[in-house]
């Protein structure tokens, strides 16, 4: 079956061969993951610091209240083997609740992410967005070779919410640098797709010179290996990592601009 698909979708069939390419070298790059845990914080007093005056809880018992999307994340998570992508695969709500704040507080008009999987990210994004009145998500996904166009990809995105949802399919090192120089900016980015070394370290470094000066970055699951604190040494950032209780993989925070008490690399000022 695996050479028929291979035949019928030479592209993706190349690209799940460098994939796994990537993934075999991926203890390579794992020398300073430990590293990470001397810069774990906790998400709402770093977002406060950041958002003067923000009720982060506050914000955060608003997306609470919405109750058609978490009906319709309950209901379909409730069948987990109707998704297109294991269950595994998703921010969680937990996630999804900072990922919703933070966008109430920045109000962005530019969101990007990789990766959508079922869409819990997508789906708090748009939420948000549509509670800011404003903003559109541009998200980044390649199928699983074969689903082309599922129909079930963010499927836990709720209908009503796809207004501001523009998804651009296939492999990001083919689609980010195009797709970043026609936005012109980027307000907010959530990596959370290839998290390979080398594809992490792409979509960081692709992604960055778009960000304003007011604008945030994010990569999930950044404990797997040393991309994220590459990046921030280039930066002269931080690798700021946001864990909430419960949660494996923190999530990296990197704002552009530093605000009053906020902490730098200590060695190298922020490049644009």
């Amino acid at each position: 079956m695996r050479w028929y698909l291979a035949f019928r979708y030479p592209v993706q069939a190349w690209d799940t061969y460098q994939f796994e390419k990537r993934y075999a070298r991926e203890k390579l790059y794992q020398s300073r993951v430990q590293e990470y845990d001397r810069y774990l914080r906790d998400p709402t007093p770093t977002l406060s610091a950041h958002f003067p005056g923000a009720d982060v809880d506050g914000l955060i018992h608003e997306v609470q209240g919405k109750r058609a999307l978490y009906d319709r994340i309950a209901q379909l998570s409730a069948k987990p083997q109707d998704f297109l992508y294991k269950s595994v695969f998703g921010i969680g709500t937990a996630r999804g609740e900072l990922l919703y704040a933070m966008t109430r507080l920045l109000k962005p008009e530019i969101i990007l992410e990789t990766g959508v999987a079922n869409g819990y990210s997508s789906a708090f994004f748009l939420q948000a967005l549509a509670d800011n009145g404003r903003g559109h998500l541009h998200s980044v996904e390649y199928p699983p070779m074969g689903h082309w166009k599922d129909p079930r990809i963010g499927i836990l995105v709720p209908p009503e919410l796809r207004n501001r949802w523009t998804i651009h399919l296939g492999n990001s090192k083919r689609i980010l640098p195009k797709l970043v120089r026609q936005l012109g900016k980027v307000d907010l980015f959530l990596h959370d797709s290839d998290h390979c070394f080398d594809s992490l370290l792409f979509e960081l470094r692709t992604t960055w010179p778009a960000i304003p000066p007011s604008g945030v970055l994010l990569s999930d699951d950044i404990t797997m290996n040393n991309a994220f604190v590459t990046f921030c040494d280039g930066v002269g950032r931080q690798p700021i990592n946001l864990r909430e209780p419960g949660e494996t993989h923190p999530l990296g925070f990197v704002p552009k601009t530093l605000r009053p008490g906020e902490e730098g690399a200590g060695h190298a000022p922020a490049t644009p």
